[in-house]
């Protein structure tokens, strides 16, 4: 049976977050390898980025996020963000956030 990968993404923002979405279009693909040196494991990871709307604006209560390797869910004023503010692909998540408000 195959895999509707748009499904499998709204669900998994669903759980993590508790905000439904609407997948708008694909975004980019970037390819990465890394080490975690807790773990001392090395991993290749392919991201696949996408612009989403939410239909949803309440997030998840905090109780219910059972995720210790993220933080909690909140909603923040995109206007003042930079780079440095993500942890991993910052420069990509902001433009994609500038194309998005320029095709509002």
């Amino acid at each position: 049976m195959p895999i509707n990968i748009r499904l499998l993404k709204c669900q998994v923002a669903r759980e993590e977050t508790g905000l439904e979405i609407e997948i708008v279009n694909f975004f980019r693909f970037e390819e990465q390898f890394f080490y975690y040196d807790p773990a001392e494991v090395a991993f290749h990871s392919f991201l696949f980025f996408y612009l989403c709307r939410p239909q949803t604006l309440e997030i998840r209560p905090d109780h219910e996020i059972n995720d210790d390797s993220v933080e909690l869910p909140r909603w923040i004023k995109v206007d003042g963000l930079e780079n440095q503010h993500f942890h991993n692909h910052g420069h990509l998540i902001l433009e994609a956030l500038h194309q998005s408000a320029e095709n509002v």
